[in-house]
C-alpha cells in the first residue's frame, strides 16, 4: 500500500527528529520491505515477484495468496439462506481458475477449501470440497508460470476470463456494452444461470445499473425496501461472483476494464427499494 509506505516513512523521520533515534543500519529498510518478502509457497519456493506486486496494489484477495501458502483455504461464509448454495460455493469454479493461474505447477495443484459458517449457525453444514488439475481450464494447462499466462495477448486473457464464466456464443454481446458494464455482465450472466434469482430481482439489478450511473442512490429514495432472506441470499451470491471475478480480471491484467468505482455500480438498499415498487406495482422512478 503505497499511501502505508509514506505513512511509515514520515513516522522514521519523526522518530529521528523527536528521539534522536538513528537506525543501527546503513540500508533503507523501507526499500527492502517492498522488495522483499519472506512468504514462502507450501513446496517452500519463493513467490511470484508479480504476484507480490498485485497482492500490495490490492488486486488479489488473501484468500487467493493463501493458496499458494498452503494447501487448506478456509472461507467463511455469513449465514443467509441456508437451504440455498452458498455465495462461497456459487464463486468456486473462478476460483479454481485463479488458483490455476497462480500455481507454477498445474500437475501439483491440490487444494481443499473449507467453507463454514461465521459466526457458528448450528443449521450451516460445513463444506469441504477439494480441488483438482482436471477442474482447470484447458488452455491454462499450457503456461508453466505466472510469467506465461501475463504474456498471453490480451485476446487469449480474454478469453480465459469468458471461460471461466461459461460465457460461450454471448461473448460478442458483451463487446456492445460500455467497458465499465462488461465485467458486471459476465457476472450478472453467471449469477441468473447458476444461482437461478427470479425475474423481479434481476430486474431490479439491471435498472439499479442504469440508475446509479444517472447520479440515484438508496439516499435518493426516501422509502425502505422489501426484505426477505432470500433475495439477501441471492445478492450476497452476485458480489461474490463479482468479487472474483474482479480479482480474476486483476489477475490477468485487465482484459476487461474494471470499475474505476464500485459504489457507482452496486448499492444493495436500491435494489430492495426496486424491488419493493416492482413487488407493489407503484414506481416513483423507473
Amino acid at each position: 500500500d503505497p499511501g502505508a509506505i509514506d505513512s511509515l516513512k514520515k513516522g522514521l523521520e519523526l522518530m529521528k527528529r523527536v528521539y534522536n533515534a538513528i537506525p543501527e543500519y546503513d540500508r533503507d529498510f523501507i526499500e527492502e520491505l517492498e522488495s522483499h518478502t519472506d512468504m514462502k509457497t507450501y513446496d517452500n519456493s519463493t513467490v511470484d515477484p508479480l504476484l507480490l506486486t498485485l497482492y500490495r496494489h490490492g488486486k488479489i484477495g488473501l484468500n487467493e495468496m493463501e493458496s499458494i501458502c498452503c494447501r487448506w483455504i478456509d472461507l467463511p461464509q455469513s449465514p443467509e439462506d441456508v437451504h440455498q448454495p452458498t455465495s462461497q460455493l456459487a464463486s468456486r469454479r473462478i476460483r479454481v481458475t485463479i488458483y490455476a493461474i497462480i500455481h507454477c505447477h498445474l500437475e501439483s495443484l491440490d487444494l481443499t477449501e473449507n467453507i463454514r459458517c461465521f459466526p457458528n449457525y448450528k443449521d450451516f453444514k460445513n463444506e469441504v470440497i477439494r480441488i483438482i488439475p482436471r477442474e482447470v481450464i484447458p488452455s491454462l494447462t499450457f503456461c508453466k508460470t505466472f510469467k506465461d499466462v501475463c504474456d498471453l495477448s490480451v485476446e487469449k486473457r480474454r478469453d480465459i476470463l469468458f471461460q471461466a464464466v461459461d460465457c460461450g456464443p454471448l461473448i460478442a454481446k458483451v463487446y456492445e456494452l460500455p467497458g465499465y458494464l462488461q465485467l458486471a455482465a459476465l457476472v450478472t450472466r453467471y449469477w441468473f444461470t447458476f444461482c437461478q434469482p427470479d425475474a423481479y430481482e434481476l430486474r431490479s439489478l439491471l435498472v439499479s445499473f442504469l440508475l446509479l450511473q444517472k447520479g440515484y442512490s438508496s439516499a435518493s429514495i426516501n422509502q425502505y425496501g422489501l426484505f426477505r432472506l432470500r433475495v439477501l441470499h441471492s445478492l450476497a451470491q452476485w458480489q461474490q461472483i463479482f468479487k472474483c471475478l474482479l480479482h480474476l480480471n486483476n489477475l490477468l491484467y485487465e482484459p476487461l476494464s474494471s470499475p474505476s468505482c464500485i459504489s457507482r455500480l452496486y448499492d444493495g438498499k436500491l435494489i430492495f427499494a426496486l424491488l419493493k415498487q416492482l413487488h407493489d406495482g407503484k414506481s416513483t422512478i423507473l
